[in-house]
This record gives structure tokens, C-alpha cells and sequence, in this order.
């Protein structure tokens, strides 16, 4: 394109030179008015509503809008100059088509995110986890959509034969199928997740060797914060398939703990023990007092055995944790003021003199 401009500038009038540079100037005009007075009021506006979707909206506008005009304007001039070259002009319209495509899209993957932050506003006023979950892969798809889609559109402004490429496709699909075939597997599996939901964002989950917070369920993954903070990656294909336990589901807690006494401990020490440790269940804000056991179970090698279960009321593992370390510190107070210890693998061993 350059060369026929070269080529061709000597041939151009005054007028076709003014009126090209008319238009330019025009659209300069236009684009600082778009971009400083409309965009001005605009914002103006939305700065009075309490959502952030519709300033992205403004802002994902009214920029490339501005552009869209300058390059409009250059095209018309570029039409102006060259109405009697075909060549230069068909050229400078495949750029004005590829130019244009790519801003569009631009344009649309940010009103996706606008309209991503305005539905997921409206899911987080709703009781179901269901929206708060599929909001954000609907964004995702949408994306890859888009992007498709104004690929092929710039191939098609390029000259490319689309049909020759689905007929490649069609050669070539059942390779395509084979390599993709994970990746397939990973995205039915993701909707599996969404559709089934045996867990949520935010849910406390364990799988396999794996245990932690949900921090995303993606197209191909879902990504689970541990509770050492690492944050790991497992392929949705995977997490349809696999046991599942979610914590996070249960209304309580269950606590299976033993303690094993010496066997210098008296019969009257061990149910003042046993007492002590059902008042301390019993009082405790986090469990729950309608269903704890504490018994006096078995002579030990070495220990008198006491087995005691409990419920926690608060789920989450940081709370569960929390209970479950000050019911185990009242358990030692107890212990230490009554004088009864608490014991340890022990051998006796007899010598016989000769």
C-alpha cells in the first residue's frame, strides 16, 4: 500500500488532498468530543449507581469508539485518494475490515466482563450457589466464543477460504479429536461439577491425597487452596470421577478422641474424670451438648483407656480446630488438678538373682 501511494501521489489534486485532510480533521473533532465531553457525562452517570459493571461499560466503549471514528476517517480519506486506483482501494479495505474486527472484539470481551460483574452481583443477592458458579464459566466461554469467532472473521477480510479450512477440519478432526480428547474430558467434567454440585467455591473438600478450600472450579481445573496455603490444580475430569468427601455439607463435626490413665489412677479419680470431662463438653459454646459419650472402655497394656466422642457446631476447619485444641487444654487442666496423669508405654522388668 505504500508503494501505490508513492506511486500515486503525484496524481492527486488539491481538492482530493483538502477534502481528504477535511475528513481526517473531521474525525479528530469527532473522536475528542466521543472521548472528553460524552464520556465525561457518561461517567457523570454512573458514578451515581452503586455498580462497577456500567463504568467497565463506559470505559470498554467509549475509547475504542474514539478510535473506531479516526480510523473510519482515515479510511474515507484513503477512498477519497484512491477512487480511481481498484487496487489501493480494495487493499485499504481489507485493512479498514481487520482494523475494525479486532477493535469490535475488543469492545465485546470487555462488555462481557461488565456484564460478568452485573449478573454476579445479582447472584450474590440469590440463596443458590448454582449462578455464583456458572456466571463465571459463562464468561469464559463467551471469551473463547468471541475469539473464535473474530478469528475467523479476520481470516475471511484476509482472503482466506474458510471452506477450504472446514473441509481441512474435516481431514484432520478425527487427529484434532484425539489430541483434544483431555481437554474435552476436563470441560464435560467441569459441567458435571456445575450440574451435580457435590461442592462449591469456599467449600472445605478432600479428594485423594488432597485437602483444602475450593478456590475455583475453572473450564479445566478446579483449584483448591490447602490448608499449608499451596494452592493446587486438579483436572476436572478427575473430580467428576473421584470420592469426594465435603466437609463443608455436614451440620456438625464428629471428635473421636482417647486418653489413656495410669494404672495408679483409683476408681473413684476415673469417674470424677469421666464426670469432669462430660461438663466440660457439655458447657462448651462449640459443641453440641445433645449428643457427646465419654466412657471408661478398656484396660490397656499399659493405660486405663477412656473414649470420648464429641460434635463440633462450627464446621469449618479453622473453627473445628479451634474447639477442638480448648476442649483438649480444659482436658489437661482437669487432669492436672485432680493429680491424675495421663500415661505412656511402659515395661516392667524383673531380674532374678542367681
Amino acid at each position: 500500500m505504500t508503494e501505490l501511494l508513492a506511486r500515486n501521489a503525484g496524481q492527486w489534486t488539491y481538492e482530493d488532498l483538502l477534502t481528504a485532510l477535511a475528513i481526517i480533521f473531521v474525525g479528530i473533532i469527532v473522536r475528542f468530543i466521543i472521548t472528553g465531553f460524552v464520556a465525561k457525562k457518561a461517567m457523570a452517570l454512573t458514578q451515581k449507581t452503586d455498580s462497577k459493571a456500567d463504568d467497565i461499560a463506559i470505559k470498554a466503549v467509549v475509547s475504542p469508539l474514539g478510535n473506531v471514528v479516526i480510523l473510519v476517517a482515515v479510511y474515507l480519506a484513503l477512498r477519497t485518494l484512491a477512487s480511481e486506483y481498484p487496487l489501493l482501494l480494495e487493499r485499504s479495505r481489507m485493512v479498514f475490515d481487520v482494523i475494525l474486527t479486532i477493535m469490535i472484539a475488543g469492545v465485546v470481551l470487555k462488555l462481557i466482563d461488565a456484564a460478568s460483574l452485573f449478573f454476579i452481583g445479582l447472584a450474590n443477592r440469590t440463596e443458590t450457589s448454582f449462578d455464583d458458579q456458572i456466571v463465571p464459566l459463562l464468561r469464559k466461554t463467551a471469551k473463547v466464543f468471541v475469539c473464535v469467532i473474530t478469528f475467523i472473521t479476520v481470516l475471511q477480510n484476509l482472503g482466506v477460504s474458510i471452506a477450504g479450512m472446514v473441509a481441512g477440519l474435516g481431514i484432520g478432526g478425527l487427529a484434532l479429536a484425539m489430541a483434544a480428547k483431555d481437554t474435552l474430558a476436563n470441560l464435560f467434567g467441569s459441567v458435571t461439577i456445575l450440574i451435580d454440585r457435590p461442592f462449591k467455591v469456599g467449600d472445605i473438600i478432600t479428594t485423594g491425597s488432597s485437602a483444602g478450600t475450593v478456590s475455583e472450579i475453572g473450564l479445566r481445573s478446579t483449584r483448591i487452596k490447602t490448608f499449608d496455603k499451596t494452592m493446587i490444580s486438579i483436572p476436572n475430569a478427575e473430580m467428576a470421577n473421584a470420592t469426594v468427601e465435603n466437609t463443608s455439607v455436614r451440620p456438625r463435626r464428629k471428635v473421636s478422641m482417647q486418653i489413656g490413665l495410669t494404672y495408679d489412677t483409683t476408681p473413684d479419680q476415673i469417674r470424677q474424670v469421666l464426670s469432669g470431662i462430660e461438663k466440660l463438653l457439655v458447657d462448651h459454646p462449640g459443641v453440641d451438648p445433645e449428643d457427646q459419650n465419654v466412657r471408661f472402655t478398656n484396660f490397656g497394656d499399659s493405660t486405663l483407656d477412656i473414649d470420648f466422642k464429641y460434635f463440633t457446631i462450627e464446621t469449618g476447619y479453622d473453627g473445628f480446630s479451634q474447639v477442638k485444641q480448648e476442649i483438649s487444654l480444659s482436658i489437661m487442666d482437669l487432669l492436672d488438678g485432680m493429680n491424675v496423669d495421663m500415661a505412656f508405654p511402659t515395661q516392667t522388668v524383673y531380674l532374678e538373682k542367681d
